[in-house]
Parts: C-alpha cells; structure tokens; sequence
C-alpha cells in the first residue's frame, strides 16, 4: 500500500500489559513509543512497564489534561505512595484544538529519558 516500511513506533495498549505482561524485548528498535490512552489515562501498570523499559522518548498524546497531568507527574517525578521512581523529563506540550467550539483539546506530550 504504501512504501514507509516498518515504523521505529510501536503503541502499547494496557490491555496487554494488564493481560500477557509485555517483556523488555519486545522494544525491538528502542527509539520511542507513542502512547495514546483513553480518557482515564495510563493504567499503572502501564506506567510501570514504561519506567522499566526506559525508551529514549516518549510521545503521550491525551484528550484529558487532568489524567495528562497525572501520568506525566507518574512518569517524570518519584511517587512514593505507587513505589513509582520517575526517569523522564517533559521537553514540550503541544495542545491542539481539533474540536472548535468545545471545550475539548487534545494533548501531545514529548518526554525524553533523564
């Protein structure tokens, strides 16, 4: 169909952590992974897994800037209370309005390991 060949960007969905526990090898190019959850954000076995495979970047894409905020201060601080020690910076925030005349925006979120 078309010529771009395999993508270095692999999306994970929780439900596969959650349900067959993903393993380290499965980052077959460890560039970066774009995740892109529903509107209750990351679950936190997710966040996790994330931590433990400490991809060079992360791409988080978000139609809740409430769970964004919460999953971005998972993945970039130390959360004492979810044994949860974070590796990442947040580079930049982009919010994009693809829903004019709504309160609705949509996120996306560069992240890059410390």
């Amino acid at each position: 169909m078309h010529s771009l060949g395999r993508s270095p960007c692999y999306r994970l969905w929780h439900k596969y952590v959650a349900g067959i526990g993903m393993h380290e090898s499965y980052s077959l190019f460890n560039r970066g992974y774009l995740i892109d959850p529903n509107r209750p954000g990351m679950h936190l076995k997710l966040i996790k897994f994330l931590l433990k495979l400490r991809a060079p970047r992360l791409i988080y894409v978000s139609c809740n800037p409430a769970t964004c905020a919460r999953d971005l201060d998972y993945l970039c601080h130390d959360v004492v209370e979810q044994n949860i020690k974070g590796c990442y910076k947040l580079k930049s925030v982009q919010p994009v309005d693809m829903f004019p005349h709504t309160p609705h925006i949509e996120c996306i979120c560069l992240l890059e390991l410390e």
